[in-house]
């Protein structure tokens, strides 16, 4: 009545030992799971590093001062305000660069600071002037004309530059 055979054949167990790994669909599996992994984490990691570059104090302020060249050749902005938008910006790289802790840096103590921490006499009157020019159009002393903020978005560049010039090469030696 039983007419299901007793006996069942496995095949040949040392044959299924002699297929190879990248032969069988989870070799494949396995193969494709694992370079899908490498490249998530090579993309993660390029994201990472991306955004650690951007977030320099350097790479910021640039990112500011660009912004403030455009609106000073689209005239979006009164040159008082780009000048507020300016001295901004450099406080915020000079706190973010050097680490310091307070909430609002007042021109003075700004000057004070480059003072203390024996910046050159010409990186100094950078900052400076920048401050008195601010100052100039902020309180309307006098009429600061186009030119005098370009000028003083271009030495702001150079300041930036000089900064981490100088700090690049302390951080070697």
């Amino acid at each position: 009545m039983n007419n299901i055979t007793q006996e069942v054949d496995y095949g040949n167990y040392y044959d299924a030992w002699s297929v190879s790994f990248y032969q069988t669909d989870l070799g494949i599996a396995i193969i494709v799971t694992g370079i899908i992994v490498l490249l998530s984490l090579t993309v993660l990691l390029g994201i990472i590093i991306f955004k650690k570059i951007r977030s320099k104090p350097e790479n910021v302020v640039k990112r500011r001062l660009k912004i403030i060249v455009e609106d000073l050749k689209n005239n979006n902005f009164k040159v008082d305000t780009l000048y507020l938008q300016l001295t901004t910006a450099i406080k915020s790289y000079i706190k973010a660069k050097f680490n310091i802790e307070y909430i609002e840096l007042t021109d003075l103590e700004l000057l004070n600071y480059l003072e203390n921490i024996k910046i050159s006499k010409d990186i100094k009157n950078i900052v400076e002037t920048l401050i008195i020019n601010a100052q100039e159009s902020k309180y309307a002393l006098k009429e600061i004309c186009k030119d005098k903020l370009e000028l003083d978005i271009n030495n702001s560049f150079l300041f930036v530059h000089r900064i981490s010039e100088f700090y690049n090469l302390k951080e070697h030696n």
